[in-house]
């Protein structure tokens, strides 16, 4: 049995259906190849975002390193400069040296004299040359109950806590003080005996130490004489 003629286009409606078939499965296919073709378009294109930070971390490391670059040669710079000024310093102070040391070698002996001598005089004016007034301090100190030796008087005047007097005012007064040596020894002597525990020996040996009484040896032994 023959398939009925279309009227449409007189050919048989089985044919007609055939093609209509075909057509659908290749619209199918064709729809299938432009969802292959969207999912790998997808798939590789690239993710501005992730571009732009690459971008801008690429950038940032181009900056850092620029600037310490800059840095090292800002660094190089002062160092150089510094050297530089150290040295201009080194040759400017070389010619004051010499200049200096020209002059002292060219110093005559008058001004050299003259020199000591006002040296000489200010150490001198800022001691006390009043004699008498040397006298009175040195007869106020025998008379306290510190025992003094005549060295260890001479000693104290010349002092700072002494008054500061010059050797000269010092020995004036030492020479004319009222004082008894041997007195003097004895309460030095007695002085020891009660405030250490010391020998007639070691007592001795102090009285006559430079850096104990200072008194002469026979005022020592005077002094120790009086223990007994």
């Amino acid at each position: 049995m023959s398939s009925p003629i279309d009227p449409k286009d007189g050919k048989p409606a089985a044919d007609r259906l055939n093609n209509k078939a075909e057509e659908a499965t290749y619209r199918a296919e064709s729809a299938d190849v432009d969802n292959v073709d969207k999912t790998r378009k997808v798939e590789t294109a690239p993710v501005s975002g992730s571009t732009g930070y690459k971008e801008e971390e690429k950038k940032g490391g181009w900056l850092k390193w620029a600037l310490l670059a800059l840095l090292a040669l800002l660094l190089l710079g002062l160092l150089f400069w510094f050297l530089n000024r150290d040295s201009d310093d080194d040759d400017a102070a070389a010619p004051a040296t010499t200049t200096s040391a020209t002059a002292s070698a060219t110093t005559s002996p008058s001004e050299s004299s003259a020199t000591s001598e006002t040296a000489a005089g200010g150490a001198a004016a800022g001691a006390q040359a009043d004699p008498q007034s040397a006298l009175a301090d040195a007869q106020a100190f025998v008379d306290s109950p510190i025992p003094f030796s005549y060295q260890g008087l001479y000693d104290h005047l010349i002092s700072a806590e002494g008054g500061e007097y010059t050797p000269e005012a010092a020995q004036f007064a030492v020479d004319n003080v009222n004082a008894d040596w041997n007195h003097e020894a004895a309460q030095a002597a007695q002085g020891y005996a009660a405030n250490f525990d010391m020998t007639p020996e070691a007592i001795l040996d102090e009285l006559g130490a430079a850096d104990g009484g200072k008194f002469t040896p026979e005022q020592a032994q005077a002094g120790v004489a009086t223990l007994s």
